[in-house]
C-alpha cells in the first residue's frame, strides 16, 4: 500500500463512509431503490427481466455498508458481497446489517486489488464514490471485469471536474496555506477563512453560501475541502478510461438527466447545428455538451459492461408484427408498484386529477412529470397486481380514452408507453 493509500485508509477508518445512522433504511425510499435494482440495469441494458434472487453482486469499496445495505433492499434473494480496505469501516458495515438483521449479506476486509482472493465471479459490480480517490482508476476498473461474469454489468461514478470546480480550487488553496489533515483543527480553519472571504469571492458564492445548512457537519468539510485523493474528471475523461479497461458504456444511471432537450427552449426552430447533435449526435458528444452548458451534476455516475459486450438495443416496438404485440406483455418497475402510489393513483381517478406516475420515483429525471389524464389512468390499476398482456392493456387504454382505433391514437397510445420504458417505469417483455 503506498503512502496516499494508506492516508486515505487512515482517513475512512476515522470517519466511515458514510456517516449514516443505523435505523436508516432504504426500504421507503424508491429512488435508492431505483438505482440499485438490478431490474433497472438489466432491463436498461436489454431488456432482460432480472430476477435477482441467487445473483451475486459486489460492493466494492463498501465502506459503512450503508449501500450494500440497500442493495440489499432492492434485491431480495441476491447475495452480497462488500469488500473495503478500511476495518474500522467493515466494522460498522457488519453491524449496520446485524442492526436489521438482514440475510445474505458478507463483508471482507479486502482492497480491491485482492478481489481474486474470494475465488468469485459477480453477476453485478456497484463500485460507488471509489474511483476518483484511487491514483489508477483504469487499473480498478481492469480489477473489476476480470471477476464480472459474462452478461454482467459494473456500475462506477467519477467527481464531475466542472460541477465541483469550486471545491476543487479550495482544496488546493487550503494545500497551499498548509491545510490537509482531516481533523478538528482543520475543519475550525477553514470555517474561519470562509465566513471572512468578501461575499461575492468565488469560493464564498461557490463553495459555502449555497452549503449554509452543512456548515456545522464535521463530515461535510472532511469530504468537499480535505478528501484525501480527490480528483476531478470530464466526460471525456470517462470515456477515455473506459477506453483503457477496454469497457464500453452503457449509460449515465440518472441518463434523463443528461437529456440536452431539457438545456433548450423547443419553443422555436433550434440552430440546425444544435438539431444535428440532438438527432444524429453520439452519446460521448451528446454528454460533452451537456457538461460544458450545464454540469451540474456532482458525480459521472454511469453503467458499463465489458468491450463488445454492449448490446445494440433497437427501440422499443420496432420491427414487432401483430404477434409481437400479442405475445407481449407490460408490468410496472418494481419501484412504483407501492401501496402509496396505487393510493395517489386512485385519488387522482377519483378526484379527476392527473396522475404523475413519477410522484415518488424521480430517477432518473427530475425535471418533469409523467402525467396520465384522470379518463385513462384507471387502465393502470391491473399493473399493480401482476404483469399485463400488452395488446388487451393497449385495448383498455383506448377503450378508456374514448378513442376510435385509428392508427394515429394507437400510434400515441405506442410512443407514451415507449417514453416510460426509456426509464424502465413500463417493462415490455416478449
Amino acid at each position: 500500500m503506498n503512502s496516499d493509500d494508506d492516508a486515505l485508509r487512515r482517513q475512512y477508518d476515522a470517519l466511515p463512509y458514510p456517516n449514516v445512522p443505523f435505523e436508516r433504511t432504504c426500504r421507503d425510499d424508491p429512488n435508492a431503490l431505483y438505482v440499485h435494482s438490478l431490474m433497472t440495469a438489466f432491463y436498461l441494458y436489454d431488456r432482460r427481466i432480472a430476477d435477482p434472487a441467487g445473483m451475486i453482486i459486489l460492493d466494492a469499496g463498501c465502506g459503512s455498508g450503508f449501500k450494500s445495505q440497500a442493495l440489499a433492499e432492492a434485491n431480495p434473494g441476491a447475495r452480497i458481497v462488500g469488500v473495503d480496505f478500511s476495518a474500522e469501516s467493515i466494522a460498522v458495515a457488519r453491524r449496520r446489517i446485524a442492526h436489521h438483521g438482514i440475510a445474505g449479506v458478507e463483508f471482507h476486509h479486502l482492497a480491491i486489488a485482492d478481489l481474486p482472493e474470494l475465488g468469485l465471479r459477480f453477476d453485478y459490480i456497484n463500485c460507488d464514490e471509489v474511483l476518483y480517490l484511487v491514483p489508477d482508476p483504469a487499473g480498478v476498473l481492469n480489477g473489476l471485469k476480470a471477476v464480472l461474469k459474462p452478461g454482467g454489468i459494473l456500475r462506477g461514478n467519477l467527481h464531475s471536474l466542472l460541477a465541483r470546480a469550486p471545491f476543487f480550487r479550495a482544496q488546493e488553496a487550503f494545500r497551499l496555506l498548509g491545510i490537509e489533515q482531516p481533523g478538528p483543527r482543520e475543519v475550525n480553519q477553514i470555517h474561519a477563512i470562509m465566513e471572512r472571504l468578501g461575499e461575492n469571492t468565488y469560493l464564498k458564492v461557490g463553495a459555502w453560501q449555497p452549503y449554509w445548512r452543512q456548515q456545522e457537519d464535521f463530515e461535510w468539510y472532511v469530504l468537499n475541502f480535505l478528501l484525501q485523493g480527490d480528483k476531478g474528471f470530464t466526460t471525456v475523461d470517462l470515456f477515455e478510461l473506459l477506453a483503457g479497461a477496454e469497457l464500453e458504456l452503457l449509460g449515465m444511471t440518472n441518463g434523463g438527466d443528461w437529456d440536452l432537450t431539457l438545456l433548450f427552449d423547443l419553443s422555436q426552430p433550434l440552430p440546425e447545428v444544435v438539431a444535428q447533435i440532438l438527432h444524429n449526435g453520439d452519446a460521448r458528444t451528446k454528454l460533452r455538451l451537456y457538461e460544458l452548458i450545464q454540469g451540474n451534476h456532482r458525480l459521472l455516475d454511469f453503467w458499463c459492461v465489458p468491450k463488445n459486450a454492449a448490446l445494440s438495443k433497437p427501440p422499443l416496438f420496432a420491427g414487432w408484427t401483430n404477434d409481437d404485440y400479442r405475445s407481449a406483455s407490460i408490468r410496472l418497475h418494481p419501484q412504483l408498484c407501492t401501496p402509496r402510489l396505487k393510493a395517489a393513483l386512485i385519488e387522482s381517478i377519483e378526484a379527476h386529477r392527473p396522475f404523475d406516475l413519477n410522484l415518488d420515483l424521480n430517477y432518473p429525471r427530475r425535471s418533469s412529470s409523467i402525467l396520465f389524464q384522470p379518463e385513462i389512468a384507471a387502465c393502470l390499476l391491473p399493473l399493480w397486481d401482476s404483469p399485463q398482456p400488452l395488446m388487451p392493456f393497449i385495448v383498455e387504454w383506448l377503450n378508456l380514452a374514448g378513442g376510435e382505433q385509428e392508427s394515429g391514437v394507437i400510434g400515441a397510445i405506442i410512443k407514451t408507453i415507449a417514453e416510460c420504458e426509456q426509464f424502465a417505469y413500463f417493462m415490455v417483455e416478449k
